[in-house]
């Protein structure tokens, strides 16, 4: 994992130099041995710098005269940056940290708004003692921080901020109702107290004692295509996508992508094969478990001409795969197999980098979509705690206690208000859009991009400005369904567009027909039914290796998970009591499908354990 880390005192210091106050941050937020770091050290007061590890080497560090700069991540317009520094050429010392060096005692502050990319980057003023920091345009790199009346921290992980503090922080129970409601913490909180996330596209500039930070931009939503012209609208999406995997995958000479029975997967791998010939497809199978994905990845690698390997995971360990998906300290579980993936393609191939259709779905299908293409109304907040929340009402109701049960459902209304207020009524769709990018995009995602980070380095093509800009423009009517992304497919590589769709189980260039949709919801009653009726024995839903299978068929990992929820420690939290839970139990047992609100309660209880209780207890 790669990151930037700092410690900003606002009275000087008369203790050890700050180097050794950082060197534990950098430790903590890497899985593995730190390879190189860099640090910059100034009267005794401020210090900051960057780490890299493992396989990551997206961290840079450059100082000169005036400036001092800390760099994370990629920029995807580097050339163009070069340029625009007057460098004459790109070579080895030509390092984007060095770029910005530059670009910043021209440009300053509008620097950041020159670059595009996926970065998190800190500038030191030496002839003013400011100091500044960015993020990128998505919020796709995290900068958490800690301020109080004698310092500001700052760092690309919460764990390094409470490492540093190095004593017991509380909880914040915002946070916590947040990871219940929605698996993320909305907006800028986190779980812990006086502990903040800088917004997304933010600039944030620390002076002696003060903190200001301001927002360079939002999302922009400017509907100016007609549906009418749709043939020109899919070239026009075609040269964006083009471009973008283009500037995504340049300067990497290892590619490799995860492919899966979907959409994102199979187009980015048609597009990337072109700029990198050698590049690598993977694919995973749970010990014995039958995955259709299999065979669907392999047909699309051969029709590509990518080379393929299928490669065999043991069945995975859901209780570490969430201890490991807390790396955030967030309390996000997310895709749970996502860990052990990774670090086989990590280990197998070191230095690989993977291209991944993070935010595709956000740009070119309905993911976000909150509401139907006819009769808008002014927007309720009703209508996102139905769509939006992981739990409903009623299950809330079951599970937890009375009392915080009723804070539970308050604090979901009150999130979900907080997000719509002040947006224009008269406009769901941007409501809906920004509601979904500036929170379910950028922190459920995140997670699984954070997940990459830790191992590979990461490209996404989904990310690039100009992309991200025309999806934004384009009617609704193009995006609420699948139709256009699958059109896209079907007439830029009809050859992958014939094969099967995980999604329908038919080629993709078959689509699925309205009146097929009554027909697999009726399907899927019956699998459910007779699932119910079986107590779970017959299981036409779930993968073998899936959470409720396992739960259901596997004593031993049924009994670690009851261990740590029947533990008096999780029930003196006051969340929810032994009945309730033994109640939980036994409807999963009898073929009911609760591993959301058992992942919930797990991942909850193992970020108080982990990051609460006893922090850094084995650190």
């Amino acid at each position: 994992m790669s990151g930037i880390a700092g410690i900003y005192y606002f009275n000087q210091q008369d203790s050890k130099p700050l180097e050794y106050e950082l060197i534990p941050m950098f430790k903590a937020m890497s899985p593995g041995q730190i390879d190189d770091q860099a640090t910059f050290i100034n009267a005794e007061y401020f210090a900051f710098g960057v780490c890299n590890s493992n396989n990551v080497h997206s961290g840079q560090f450059y100082e000169n005269d005036d400036w001092v700069v800390s760099f994370n991540g990629r920029l995807t317009n580097s050339d163009e940056l070069i340029k625009r520094a007057g460098f004459p050429n790109r070579d080895s010392n030509t390092s984007e940290a060095r770029i910005i060096a530059y670009l910043f005692d021209k440009y300053l502050n509008e620097t950041v708004e020159i670059l595009q990319g996926i970065f998190a980057y800190a500038v030191w003023d030496k002839r003013n003692k400011q100091l500044y920091i960015y993020t990128d345009r998505h919020g796709y790199e995290f900068i958490y921080y800690f301020q109080d009346n004698n310092k500001f921290v700052f760092a690309s992980e919460i764990k390094p901020i409470l490492k540093h503090l190095n004593r017991r922080i509380k909880v914040d129970i915002d946070g916590i109702c947040d990871i219940y409601n929605f698996n993320t913490v909305f907006n800028n909180r986190t779980p812990y107290k006086n502990v903040k996330l800088l917004p997304h596209a933010a600039a944030c500039q620390v002076f002696k004692d003060s903190l200001t930070i301001n927002q360079y931009w939002d999302y922009p939503i400017d509907v100016n295509h007609c549906k009418d012209h749709y043939n020109k609208i899919l070239d026009d999406a075609k040269n964006a996508i083009q471009s973008a995997v283009q500037n995504a995958v340049n300067g990497f000479d290892n590619l490799g992508i995860m492919l899966s029975g979907g959409l994102d997967s199979r187009l980015l791998a048609a597009v990337a094969v072109q700029h990198s010939p050698n590049m690598k497809a993977f694919t995973f199978q749970f010990g014995e478990s039958i995955n259709k994905d299999c065979d669907i990845a392999e047909q699309i690698a051969k029709s590509l001409g990518i080379e393929f390997q299928l490669i065999q995971l043991p069945p995975s360990d859901f209780i570490k795969n969430i201890e490991e998906c807390l790396i955030d300290s967030d309390g996000q579980w997310g895709f749970l197999d996502l860990i052990p993936k990774i670090t086989a393609i990590s280990k197998l191939y070191p230095g690989i980098a993977l291209i991944n259709g993070f935010l595709m779905d956000t740009l070119f299908k309905s993911g976000w979509a909150f509401f139907p293409n006819k009769g808008f109304e002014k927007i309720g907040i009703e209508h996102f705690v139905s769509r939006y929340s992981v739990m409903g009402d009623y299950m809330v109701d079951k599970v937890f206690n009375p009392d915080f049960a009723q804070l539970l459902k308050l604090k979901k209304r009150e999130r979900i208000n907080e997000n719509i207020n002040a947006m224009p009524q008269d406009k769901p769709l941007e409501v809906s859009l920004k509601f979904y990018c500036l929170n379910r995009a950028r922190k459920s995602h995140n997670l699984i991009f954070k997940a990459f980070k830790r191992y590979t380095d990461i490209i996404l093509p989904g990310a690039d400005y100009a992309l991200t800009d025309f999806a934004f423009s384009l009617p609704n009517e193009l995006r609420s369904n699948s139709d256009f992304y699958r059109d896209l497919i079907c007439t830029w590589f009809p050859g992958i567009g014939a094969i099967e769709w995980d999604l329908t189980g038919k080629p993709v260039n078959r689509g699925m027909k309205s009146k097929k949709r009554k027909i697999a919801n009726l399907i899927f009653k019956i699998k459910y039914s007779a699932q119910r009726l079986t107590k779970g024995s017959l299981d036409f839903l779930n993968a073998k290796h899936s959470f409720n299978r396992k739960f259901r068929a596997d004593k031993i990992f049924r009994t670690s998970v009851q261990d740590i929820l029947y533990d008096n420690k999780s029930l003196n939290r006051g969340f929810y009591n032994h009945d309730r839970l033994s109640r939980l139990i036994k409807e999963q047992l009898n073929g009911k499908d609760y591993s959301v609100v058992f992942k919930s309660l797990l991942s909850v209880e193992l970020l108080h354990r982990i990051f609460i209780d006893e922090p850094f207890k084995n650190s």
